[in-house]
């Protein structure tokens, strides 16, 4: 059995804190150039130094791949959560 360890791959950078950035909260799933990941954790960086000076902080975003289990979790609950929504927007069609 391989462990999630093994499988999990760092998918971007960001300049955005972990804590105002719920869409890339750990365990929401991510699309990287057309795969999905499910985000395990978050790893901060040394501060990045800025051209016309100070700095600013930066995190990698791991994840690992989602199995089609997942996506179809991930999927039902999104496709609910638009259901669920009473203040979306009103539906484009005819």
């Amino acid at each position: 059995m391989k462990s999630w360890k093994k499988r999990e791959k760092a998918l971007l950078l960001s300049h955005k804190d972990p804590a105002t950035s719920p869409h890339l909260a750990v365990g929401r799933p991510l699309d990287v150039e057309g795969r999905l990941y499910v985000i395990t954790r978050w790893r901060e960086l040394p501060p990045v130094a800025l051209a016309r000076g100070g700095s600013t902080r930066e995190w990698e975003i791991w994840g690992r791949p989602l199995n089609d289990a997942e996506v179809n979790e991930a999927l039902s609950a999104a496709l609910q959560q638009i259901l669920d929504d009473p203040e979306g927007e009103p539906h484009r069609g005819a």
